[in-house]
């Protein structure tokens, strides 16, 4: 890679170690040194450079210690949790993007097969979109009700509360996604309604992927004055959410929007579509 446009800017090193016995065998000082000299030659600011190690959790305090004595940071995921790891690494490194999205920055993965993993790339692919996210928890109600109107149900609430535009809605549920018929996906496709099936196994899975996808949009939204808008009945109330919500909250251009699905549908269903001016309501629940 070229460094030469982010030279001098902060650089953030996140080493994906995979195996501990690694940690046992090199020298942390040695590793810190050879790191930030490889970053010096490249012609960024090893002054300015922080090296993040992701470990499992059973790796010994006192090696724990060495290596941050060493001005390395460790961080810990599950042992042998694959899912723990890879999206411990992906909040992070959206989450520190978000944090410097104002600087000139740099960030720098070591990882063997992180570039391969599903999850980053939709990371990657969220980054350019813009959209609403719907905590759907299973693909029932796709069945039970028109696309056209839980759009116009949805687009309706958000325009009554001042949120005028064209939203493409992102709904999450935990199944097979091969249980909807093609017309089906194709009619809610049609409709600015995209169904995003995650696999079985994880019952974390919407919370982890809702995260991503909310870092995601800040870190695309470039710091510019935003509105986000959250369809769930009670995603708000995971410490996760909350963290990152606060941390977007505090940087002040970020207007956080929960809204319960289940009210929204039932409120807007029942009532003509029609269109408001009024001005967004800030950080709130609609």
């Amino acid at each position: 890679m070229d460094s030469s446009t982010f030279d001098r800017g902060w650089v953030m090193v996140m080493w994906d170690v995979e195996d501990l016995s690694i940690l046992n065998r090199l020298d942390p000082e040695l590793v810190e040194k050879n790191i930030m000299s490889d970053l010096d030659d490249q012609g960024f600011d090893s002054g300015l450079s922080k090296i993040w190690a992701v470990v499992d959790d059973n790796i010994p305090k006192t090696l724990t210690d060495i290596y941050r004595s060493a001005g390395i940071s460790m961080t810990l995921v599950p042992q042998g949790n694959k899912h723990a790891r890879v999206h411990k690494m992906s909040v992070s490194s959206l989450t520190w993007a978000v944090r410097e999205q104002n600087n000139r920055s740099t960030l720098i993965i070591l990882s063997e097969n992180m570039k391969e993993d599903k999850q980053l790339t939709s990371v990657v692919e969220a980054i350019k979109k813009k959209d609403i996210f719907w905590d759907l928890k299973d693909s029932s109600i796709l069945y039970e009700h028109d696309p056209v109107l839980i759009y116009r149900s949805i687009k309706s609430a958000l325009w009554e509360k001042g949120y005028q535009g064209h939203w493409q809605i992102l709904a999450f549920f935990v199944g097979d996604g091969n249980a909807l018929s093609k017309d089906l996906i194709d009619k809610y496709m049609v409709n600015l309604i995209r169904p995003i099936p995650l696999p079985k196994g994880n019952e974390c899975a919407i919370v982890q992927v809702m995260i991503l996808r909310i870092l995601g949009w800040a870190l695309r939204t470039c710091g510019r004055p935003s509105n986000l808008i959250i369809l769930s009945s009670n995603i708000k109330e995971e410490n996760q959410v909350a963290s990152v919500v606060q941390t977007l909250r505090e940087k002040g251009n970020y207007n956080i929007v929960f809204q319960d699905p289940a009210r929204l549908l039932h409120q807007c269903l029942v009532n003509p579509f029609h269109q408001s001016g009024r001005e967004p309501t800030e950080n709130a629940t609609l």
